[in-house]
């Protein structure tokens, strides 16, 4: 008879899972909602808003469903706080790619290659450059692209709570079925995949529940990336027609990343979108631009109109959706930072509301060295900076990218994580943590690449230890 196994959430690292698992373990997935939508449980801000809508997913496919799904990979730096290497993530992260955009990671390099070689013919140090960012031309619900629905996988929708542990082995889960009851769920494994501010919650019910002070770390070491729309530039070089490098052979679109970083360890990226004339009444400091919303609601009368309003949108909706690239001496920079984790826990209960508190701080000195790195990087890029305007107060505008990451991290022991290198919770032999939670740091790149590399991984995991 096949062991169980449970996985609460149906989002990218839970879509993945499934599928992966579903050939070897009967496998039942726990996720809060039938339909895709913002998270279905109330979340407070206490220092930072999240800026962004939705904030997270829920649903099948989670946020793969409503983002637009971008594929980077981390630096070989950002490996430093991590207890695997790159190299051992590199077979999944090529496993990933085909998943996640129906390419292969190669060809994605070969046209990148291409690309950076154009950006240094027109004058970018070739030492700004960072590791590029692909946009497949469609995006995936993972859930869906995977076959989900038609595969033998049972699926309960319901509110986890916390996971049943006896003499160091998880035997089931803790939940309330979507009238609110509570019920149990029995397995012989358990995963959360339920994301980087709800997976902290179920591990710090479950630690209070049983006294298992090495979970401790649970909802700390919380890191995002701090993004907005931060200047506005006029350049001598022509970058208008490769800002968004389209390529038939990888089926979407590549963008190049300009990267400043210090002693510290903080990293910060700009990308550049095409735009009007400098001008001091043509303020550009939304964190998005209407595309977003347009491509999850394109009947949206309020996006129509925001998008009519605002020339830098028309260009970016032009050049970006219908690949026509408008002659433009003038740039938005969109700044995409890197965190540095700290201590303090960041993620925790309402206990008033029953739901999600985030308090993400970014300081007055945070935000000092951001403008410090910004500087460094337009001086850098020498004499095709012919002038720059920065946007009044961007440092209040930074907003998050919904990237909620290190909640759960893998650390080498629980003093500095939740889990070990093979994802598996500290002090509990049978249950797993797989999603943006565990990303011990993630530089300036989108985490989807990399968790569906760890999830894939972790499937192999299992897999190997079941035979």
């Amino acid at each position: 008879m096949a062991q169980s196994v449970i996985i609460v959430g149906a989002g990218l690292a839970g879509s993945i899972l499934a599928a992966e698992l579903a050939q070897t373990f009967d496998v039942t997935v726990v996720e809060l909602a039938q339909h895709n939508g913002s998270l279905a449980v109330p979340l407070t801000d206490v220092s930072r808003p999240a800026g962004l809508s939705p904030h997270v997913g829920s649903g099948p496919g989670g946020t793969s469903a409503l983002w637009n799904n971008g594929l980077i990979e981390l630096e070989d730096d950002d490996y430093a706080s991590w207890p695997i290497s790159q190299q051992e993530l590199l077979p999944y992260l090529s496993k990933a790619y085909p998943l996640l955009s129906g390419v292969s990671r190669e060809d994605v390099a070969s046209c990148y290659d291409e690309l950076r070689q154009l950006h240094v013919a027109r004058g970018i140090p070739p030492e700004l450059i960072g590791n590029g960012l692909f946009y497949p031309q469609r995006r995936r619900n993972l859930w869906h692209s995977l076959g989900l629905a038609d595969r033998s996988v049972r699926v309960v929708t319901g509110r986890a709570r916390r996971l049943i542990v006896e003499d160091g082995r998880v035997t089931g889960l803790v939940f309330e079925d979507d009238l609110g009851r509570p019920a149990e769920l029995k397995a012989d494994i358990v995963i959360l995949s339920a994301g980087g501010l709800s997976s902290p919650l179920l591990v710090q019910a479950t630690a209070k529940a049983f006294s298992l002070p090495s979970l401790e770390a649970a909802g700390r070491h919380y890191i995002d990336h701090p993004m907005g729309m931060i200047a506005k530039v006029k350049l001598k070089s022509r970058l208008y027609d490769i800002w968004n490098f389209r390529q038939r052979r990888i089926a979407g679109a590549l963008q190049t990343p300009i990267v400043a970083r210090d002693q510290s360890g903080l990293k910060i990226s700009v990308f550049l979108r095409p735009a009007s004339v400098v001008s001091h009444g043509d303020r550009r400091d939304r964190v998005q631009s209407v595309l977003v919303n347009l491509r999850n609601s394109p009947f949206k009368l309020s996006a129509l109109a925001a998008l009519a309003a605002s020339r830098d949108d028309i260009r970016e909706v032009l050049s970006f959706k219908l690949g026509l690239q408008l002659p433009t001496d003038y740039y938005v920079l969109r700044l995409v930072a890197s965190e540095v984790p700290d201590q303090h826990r960041s993620v925790y209960r309402d206990e008033r509301t029953d739901g999600i508190v985030r308090d993400w701080r970014i300081t007055d000195r945070y935000t000092e060295q951001i403008g410090a790195l910004l500087r460094q990087l337009l001086e850098k890029m020498g004499g095709i900076v012919l002038e720059s305007r920065f946007f009044d107060q961007w440092e209040k505008t930074l907003h998050s990218a919904a990237h909620h990451s290190g909640t759960c991290r893998m650390s080498r022991s629980d003093k500095d994580g939740v889990c070990d290198s093979t994802c598996q919770i500290f002090g509990i032999d049978n249950a797993y943590i797989c999603d943006g939670s565990t990303l011990p740091s993630t530089g300036y790149a989108n985490t989807g690449l990399t968790i569906a590399a760890l999830a894939l991984r972790l499937s192999d995991h299992l897999k190997q230890r079941a035979a």
